[in-house]
């Protein structure tokens, strides 16, 4: 199973990190010359269940939480 959090990508955004049930899952970079929203970030490979998602600004820039989304 996975989940997607949504996101944007900007001139000033930095980076993010993504943590499954206490678990450094990704290090994403947020950075792009220019704006995009609704920005789809998976994480997959999870085992059926329940989950802790956390998602921490991890310095430089701006991190956004549009939402997400649990298939």
């Amino acid at each position: 199973t996975q989940v997607t959090w949504l996101t944007a990508r900007c001139p000033t955004c930095g980076t993010a990190q993504v943590f499954v049930d206490g678990n450094l899952a990704a290090t994403v970079n947020l950075y792009n010359a220019s704006w995009q929203f609704q920005v789809e970030q998976v994480v997959s490979g999870l085992v059926a269940g329940s989950h802790t998602v956390q998602i921490k600004a991890n310095g430089g820039g701006l991190v956004a939480f549009d939402g997400y989304s649990i298939p």
